[in-house]
């Protein structure tokens, strides 16, 4: 038998100053080889913030040195792409424009995630190195242009974690004249640190509340700021393992705001491309260490793209991948609970829902996937969350909370079709004229969404009285026009009969089948 052979893998961070692609050989014993690890500005988020909206000139800039990347990554052999994108694009109105882009163009995915998934990913290329032992915690601070990510952890877990709409390009597009090109004042940086602080502060104020001995960083913002705060007492460049003071960064950044931008780029590290948003990332490093105190600080060169290589590791491995599944799961029960679900019926619910998936599947009513049955499981297990707000209206209150929870390890598009499957468990039934939410998904999605949505609308149904009545259930084809649903119960259900037989003209309006419902209790 021939041994399986290595698959070559591209992992894209598209953000909003830059984008990198990790490109790794990944052996089937989870072992790898990196080919080439690349960066190159895009400034996708430049004249962003304020417009709502990435520029023409900045998607084509995305796409040309997407282009660029792939090609090299299919002459290096790739045949499997991963690729995420963060700050800029899921801030941006015209998202959906640089998606289909990337899609059309490069044939490539891209996946828009949540802040707090970013630093998910964050936490998790970064510790892939740092090997921080259980109770050696760190605070991980990533700068990036359009948001700052920091996490408090070590190798087993984080402690604390959070994204801030702070960052190089969004500080700078916000308090810098583009026109002043000279060296900065104390009251203009202190201005920029005020806007900082107007919008990080909560999340700032947490740190002290959490343990930690050292801080890593792992942007190019403090890169360059720990070069320039190592290079005051040494002459050769920082390595992994050398320690900064707070006092030596701030020296180093009294340094910069003392110098123009083409003065800056005479600075170690410090190059074109980032000299005119250096000012706006040391004003939030700045606010962080403020709040901190005096901890030694190095920096890393690992980050989200690293993250996306460990989770693909994990998912090979079956033991890790579940593990992974149960923290998707973890994160949709943390929700559920803050809401003030209710537990058991929402278990039920589940349960009902994946049963009902798995015997349409057999009866050919969907076309089955693992992908599709974890969205109506956690879909389900958060469909009245919405109770939590008001009863009267929950289905959308449900849509809201989902959307605004930024639930771990999921990206946007599945947070999206989630909040959606919730939405529609009860009336109304989903239209695009209507809800402009689902109106803006793609014909698969809504078809989706719809499929979905109904299979929860009639578990629902099958426990109006939330006393978990139903045992099992089974679809059944009678040729291309007729389904049977049999429904086996453990007592009299006269008004889950009621219920789930209303929802005949919505199972025809989806499925495109006449529905019987046939109820067997159990003697």
């Amino acid at each position: 038998m021939a041994d399986t052979p290595a698959t070559t893998v591209a992992f894209f961070d598209i953000g909003t100053n830059s984008m990198r692609m990790l490109l790794c050989r990944i052996e089937p014993d989870g072992s790898y080889v990196t080919l080439t690890d690349q960066k190159e500005s895009i400034r996708l988020g430049e004249g962003e913030f304020q417009a709502g909206r990435i520029t023409e000139e900045a998607i084509q800039r995305a796409l040309t040195v997407g282009h660029q990347f792939v090609e090299m990554a299919k002459t290096l052999g790739a045949t499997e792409f991963r690729a995420v994108a963060t700050s800029a694009t899921r801030e941006a109105t015209n998202r959906d424009e640089l998606v289909e882009c990337f899609q059309q163009t490069l044939g490539i995915d891209i996946h828009v995630i949540s802040g707090m998934e970013e630093a998910r990913l964050i936490y998790m290329g970064v510790i892939s190195e740092a090997k921080l032992d259980n109770g050696d915690n760190a605070l991980l601070v990533d700068i990036g242009g359009g948001s700052t990510e920091m996490i408090i952890g070590n190798q087993q877990q984080h402690l604390f974690m959070h994204s801030v709409k702070v960052g190089a390009i969004r500080m700078t597009n916000q308090y810098c004249d583009p026109k002043d090109t000279g060296p900065v004042s104390e009251k203009q940086f202190e201005k920029i640190k005020a806007g900082v602080r107007n919008e990080a502060i909560r999340t700032l104020s947490k740190l002290k509340q959490f343990p930690f001995a050292r801080l890593i960083g792992s942007s190019g913002t403090i890169q360059v700021l720990v070069e320039l705060a190592h290079r005051l007492n040494a002459d050769q460049p920082v390595g992994k393992d050398d320690r900064v003071t707070a006092a030596q960064v701030r020296q180093a950044i009294r340094q910069i705001l003392a110098l123009s931008q083409q003065q800056r780029i005479n600075l170690p590290a410090l190059n074109v491309r980032r000299a005119d948003i250096i000012v706006g990332g040391a004003a939030i490093f700045e606010c962080i260490l403020d709040e901190i105190g005096d901890v030694p600080i190095s920096i890393s060169d690992r980050g989200l793209r690293d993250g996306l290589l460990v989770d693909y590791l994990h998912a090979m491995d079956d033991e890790q991948s579940e593990k992974d599944h149960n923290y998707r799961r973890d994160s949709v029960m943390r929700l559920g609970r803050v809401c003030r679900f209710n537990d058991e019926h929402a278990r039920h619910i589940t349960n009902l829902s994946l049963k009902l998936y798995d015997t349409a599947a057999k009866a050919e009513l969907i076309e089955a996937d693992q992908w599709t049955r974890e969205l109506l499981e956690h879909a389900a297990m958060l469909h009245d969350i919405g109770k939590f707000i008001s009863y009267s209206g929950h289905g959308a209150h449900a849509y809201y909370l989902i959307r605004n929870a930024e639930l771990l390890g999921f990206d946007d598009l599945e947070v999206e079709l989630i909040a959606n499957i919730a939405q529609f468990h009860k009336k109304p039934y989903p239209k695009k004229k209507k809800h402009p939410n689902y109106a803006a998904l793609n014909k698969p999605h809504r078809k989706i969404i719809k499929q979905l949505c109904m299979l929860l609308r009639l578990a629902e149904s099958l426990d109006r009285t939330h006393k978990a009545l139903v045992t099992n259930l089974r679809f059944a084809s009678k040729g291309k026009q007729k389904t049977r649903l049999t429904v086996t119960t453990c007592g009299p259900c006269p008004l889950e009969e009621i219920a789930v037989n209303t929802q005949g003209k919505a199972f025809a309006k989806t499925f495109k089948r006449e529905l019987t419902v046939v109820f067997d209790e159990m003697a």
